[in-house]
């Protein structure tokens, strides 16, 4: 028995000195990239600086807990249930790198209590799978899903990397002309430098001002739909802040100030997915 509590003890503590120590760097490198610059005195306006800092320090190494408690939550029998005999567009999610359909164990039921019943977590290859790999995986994913609703919609949301697969799918005319909406969370739409720091093919495709970004994800869609490019000021794991600005046709607005996988968890950035999506099809 003791043998047993050891080693979940050992575990506990190699999770949270891996919460700490990612949250800590990224929030490190995120203040190195924004001193003296116009972000940081925008980020003054929202409150002190170091304050915001260190709350949004504390935030990140508890998301960061929850990502490696949930990874496996999509295997549980009761996680995100498919209703392909529903009504209205089918909302199509698509998580981030070195993440799982699980991403959306928080904001599955908030959007299912928006209206959006039915809905598909894509999963996908992102680990060591190269890039045209893992967007033929999604694509793949989303005509199956497309296939299986006839005469429906869809609704796209991708979180981080999602968000460059949902601009991958939009390139597809049969995709695309099915589409209703797309957000994109935390997206890093023009790559980002903290991927010198990742591992797998798909870190060297999404490096900052990438050129393969373009190859892989035009950022045209092939018919024109209308699109939300959410982020947040405190994004920590996408460097340099312009990264996360869209290409030309996307809506822009800004979260509160909380970090990038917080974006998958809090509430505010829900509704502003929701309403955007409610006022599209509403239109």
């Amino acid at each position: 028995m003791w043998t047993l509590l050891t080693i979940l003890a050992i575990l506990a503590a190699l999770l949270i000195a891996e919460a700490l120590f990612v949250s800590t760097v990224t929030h490190a490198l995120l203040w190195y990239e924004i001193s003296g610059t116009e972000h940081a005195r925008k980020l003054r306006s929202r409150g002190c600086l170091p304050l915001l800092f260190a709350t949004g320090l504390l935030r990140a190494m508890g998301t960061q807990f929850l990502v490696v408690l949930t990874y496996h939550a999509h295997r549980l029998p009761w996680f995100g249930r498919e209703r392909p005999d529903a009504r209205g567009p089918v909302l199509i999610c698509i998580h981030g790198l070195y993440h799982s359909p699980s991403a959306w164990v928080f904001h599955g039921p908030r959007f299912e209590r928006a209206g959006f019943t039915d809905q598909v977590r894509i999963g996908y290859r992102c680990w060591f799978a190269p890039m045209n790999k893992a967007v033929e995986e999604v694509k793949r994913k989303v005509r199956r899903a497309l296939d299986e609703r006839p005469g429906r919609d869809a609704l796209l949301v991708g979180h981080s990397l999602g968000g460059l697969m949902v601009r991958a799918c939009l390139a597809e005319p049969d995709i695309a002309q099915r589409t209703r909406a797309a957000v994109s969370l935390g997206t890093p739409h023009r790559g980002s430098r903290l991927t010198a720091f990742g591992w797998g093919p798909i870190t060297d495709t999404i490096r900052l001002d990438s050129p393969e970004i373009e190859r892989f994800c035009p950022s045209r869609p092939a018919v024109k739909v209308p699109r939300l490019a959410l982020a947040t000021p405190m994004d920590n794991f996408v460097l340099p802040p312009r990264a996360l600005l869209p290409p030309e046709g996307w809506e822009w607005a800004e979260t509160g100030p909380i970090n990038h996988i917080a974006m998958l968890h809090d509430r505010r950035t829900v509704e502003m997915v929701t309403d955007f999506l409610r006022r599209t099809i509403s239109r």
